[in-house]
This record gives C-alpha cells, sequence and structure tokens, in this order.
C-alpha cells in the first residue's frame, strides 16, 4: 500500500530541514568563520529557501532534473 503525503506535510518537513541546516551553518561559522564549508551550505539552503518558497506559493517545481 503506497502511503499519501500532502503538500503541508511536505512543507513542514523541509521547513524542518531548512532550519535544521541555518543553525548547523551558524555552528560551523561561530566556530570557524573562514571554513570552506560554509560556502556549500550558503548554496544548499539558497536552494532549501527557494524551495520552500516555491512550494509555499503552490508552484510545483523539483531541483530533481531527473524527474
Amino acid at each position: 500500500m503506497q502511503s499519501q503525503i500532502t503538500t503541508c506535510e511536505v512543507e513542514n518537513l523541509l521547513n524542518e530541514m531548512r532550519n535544521g541546516y541555518h543553525e548547523l551553518r551558524k555552528l560551523l561559522f561561530a566556530y570557524d568563520n573562514n571554513n570552506p564549508l560554509l560556502e556549500q551550505y550558503d548554496e544548499l539552503l539558497y536552494r532549501l529557501d527557494m524551495e520552500c518558497i516555491l512550494l509555499s506559493s503552490g508552484v510545483v517545481y523539483s531541483a530533481d532534473k531527473s524527474i
């Protein structure tokens, strides 16, 4: 049996993940503000932020180009 998940549930999970990554980035910056991983976190956070904005506005989009 397939389970279904609502758009609202996806949005909530995405926001939780996004908030977690924002907190990790803050910790990494506080520990070492010259760490090269900060740029990767910034790119990931930008993508997550855009996904959240698109999802909350009702736009169906997938960052995975294979879908």
